[in-house]
């Protein structure tokens, strides 16, 4: 009965310890949960570009065929970020313009950490269409 008496809580000691331990295993577990929200971030952004540049795509998708041209476009999604679309009609490379298709660029730049980087999407658009 003496020892149930005696013993009704955490020493000072035992408490001190206890704080030792979380505070060596938080120390250890903060540098990770920075880096996941970085790269959370970082994903995000480039999930955003992406969505943006095959935005683009499909727009001049629905285009009409002989207005497709190169040019920048806007991406309000992300913060500084710009977007160009390049309308290619030499696609074989043998020095002449194809009538019935073109290869369409769609490139986003964005800047992450004071670095920029880029998604860059491409597709053919024919004058036919798909379901032609």
């Amino acid at each position: 009965m003496k020892y149930l008496l005696k013993n009704k809580g955490f020493t000072l000691i035992e408490l001190l310890i206890l704080v030792a331990i979380l505070s060596i295993f938080l120390s250890a577990i903060f540098p990770l949960v920075i880096k996941n929200i970085s790269l959370n971030n970082q994903s995000k952004l480039k999930l955003k570009a992406t969505q943006a540049a095959q935005t683009k795509i499909e727009e001049l998708r629905g285009a009409n065929f002989d207005e497709l041209k190169s040019g920048p476009f806007n991406v309000s999604s992300i913060p500084g970020a710009t977007g160009i679309v390049q309308v290619l009609t030499d696609i074989d490379g043998d020095g002449t313009d194809e009538t019935d298709i073109v290869k369409v660029n769609a490139s986003v730049n964005y800047n992450i950490k004071s670095k920029v980087k880029s998604v860059e999407l491409s597709t053919y658009i024919s004058r036919t269409g798909i379901a032609k």
